[in-house]
């Protein structure tokens, strides 16, 4: 949003309402090792104390983040803090694929311009290969993240296969917003600790570019969440937590696809209606028992060290996109003792581009959909349609058919299936769903959706990078610009 202003050159008071949880918070500075070690030893203690679910979700330096409970299981995360999933995303950073603009008011040609705006804004460590041509992508002004051998042997072989079953395939580097620049103070040193918090805050987080515009005076900050939104002489007035109010000549609402849905629910004293989509996501081990393996592994990236894009050829097929992570510590400190850890620490550093975790994120139309509704002021979710399964079988076979003779292998066991892949979308779609949502995302007067909640699905493709350039659109179209 605040780049969509800069770029209409327009002179404005602006407010942002926000939980000011964590408005302070900075990474602790611990450059020495035997400094970091402790640091994060002391971080998995904490993190073990909470009892955190295994697998284990990502922390923000060992807090949980709640999620949203579907009955009586814990399913998407509740975001209530300063800068949002950006505290705790991945970093990776993807334009969606013009298919998937389907449903869209608009073309990826375009937000074309506002992709380059975000990314030169942001920063995006890649390259050109394989993927980034596929998806017509040249926006990295960094190097990229750097792959432990593994990874590297899977790309080429992947690539060199070009094609599987149904579909096509395109494998690369992930572009990433993480700060790789060796003579940057946010620059990744490669601790592999991604998952428990990063110490050098090298992945983006909107966190820092809003503390940079509120203590520039560009931006005056609110720290409280906004309820409802009424209209009161043809202005939008805001109603935040503790009753106060304000009244706007616009407001544009970024506060994620379920706190968005819910402050419309009540503006608009909508009881039911709203259906939000997921994508399920579908993780696995591949092992790789090829002469190609990191001899030093010490350092390396914590997260999506390879991204795979399987482009249908078919038309019942649809796009799968799977990102490949190493064996990464988190996992098995979360798990096991304290006490046992330096005996395994060894194995497990052996292991960490031996055994390659994938999680294969599938269409909308194949995960899970839900209900929503106000229950007393409450908002309560109910599985509205589950995952169809059919076309697992037909991308597994496919990636299966792929890894021959790489001496990569894929069990051939049912992948676990998560409840989520946090790429919720579609509550509000335009074009359609319980209102009409304009083009500039106009949903009531004057109060434009400048998130997810707007899309007509929820992407396979990572989300971050599109919403953050389709805000940007999103306003300077509100704004006639």
């Amino acid at each position: 949003m605040l780049s969509g202003l800069e770029a209409a050159g327009v002179e404005a008071d602006v407010t942002l309402f926000s939980s000011d949880r964590y408005f302070d918070f900075d990474p602790p500075d611990h450059p020495g090792s035997m400094d970091l070690a402790r640091f994060y030893a002391g971080l998995y203690a904490d993190i073990k104390a909470q009892a955190v679910n295994y697998p284990p979700r990502k922390t923000f330096f060992g807090d949980p983040v709640p999620c949203y409970s579907v009955g009586d299981e814990a399913r998407f995360f509740q975001i209530d803090m300063f800068g949002g999933q950006t505290n705790i995303w991945g970093g990776t950073a993807l334009p969606l694929t013009e298919a998937e603009f389907e449903g869209w008011p608009i073309t990826r040609k375009e937000l074309e311009p506002h992709y380059q705006a975000i990314a030169d804004r942001i920063g995006i460590a890649g390259r050109r290969d394989r993927l980034s041509e596929f998806l017509r992508l040249d926006y990295s002004d960094r190097p990229p993240v750097k792959q432990l051998k593994g990874f590297e042997f899977l790309e080429r072989h992947l690539n060199q296969r070009a094609e599987a079953g149904g579909y096509h395939l395109h494998a690369g580097v992930p572009p990433n917003a993480v700060d790789t620049r060796s003579d940057s103070p946010n620059g990744c040193i490669q601790c592999g600790e991604c998952m428990a918090g990063c110490v050098r805050d090298s992945i983006y987080s909107a966190r820092s570019t809003l503390r940079r515009a509120i203590a520039a005076g560009t931006v005056d900050f609110v720290g409280q969440n906004v309820t409802s939104i009424r209209s009161r002489e043809s202005r939008p007035e805001v109603r935040c937590e503790n009753g106060d109010t304000r009244s706007f000549d616009r407001v544009f609402l970024c506060a994620g696809c379920v706190a968005t849905t819910e402050i419309l629910m009540r503006s608009l004293e909508m009881r039911t209606g709203p259906i939000l989509q997921d994508n399920c996501i579908y993780q696995f081990p591949i092992v790789n028992l090829s002469e190609h393996s990191d001899p030093r592994k010490e350092e390396y990236f914590g997260l999506t060290n390879l991204l795979l894009l399987m482009e249908p050829k078919l038309p019942e097929l649809s796009l799968v996109q799977i990102q490949f992570y190493p064996n990464v510590d988190y996992l098995w400190r979360t798990l096991f003792p304290r006490w046992c850890w330096g005996l395994l620490r060894h194995p497990v550093r052996w292991l960490r581009d031996r055994t390659i975790w994938a999680r294969a994120y599938t269409d909308a139309g194949d995960s899970y959909r839900y209900s929503m509704r106000l229950d007393d002021d409450r908002l309560v979710f109910s599985e509205a349609a589950t995952p169809d399964a059919t076309n697992v079988v037909r991308w597994r076979g496919s990636l299966r058919q792929a890894l021959r003779g790489s001496k990569c292998y894929v069990f051939p066991f049912q992948p676990v299936l998560a409840h989520t892949s946090a790429h919720l979308a579609g509550s509000f779609p335009y074009g359609g769903g319980p209102v009409t949502v304009a083009r500039d995302g106009e949903v009531m007067p004057s109060v434009h959706i400048a998130d997810s909640s707007c899309f007509p699905k929820s992407p396979v493709i990572a989300p971050t990078m599109t919403i953050m350039a389709n805000a940007r659109r999103t306003l300077l179209e509100a704004l006639g610009r």
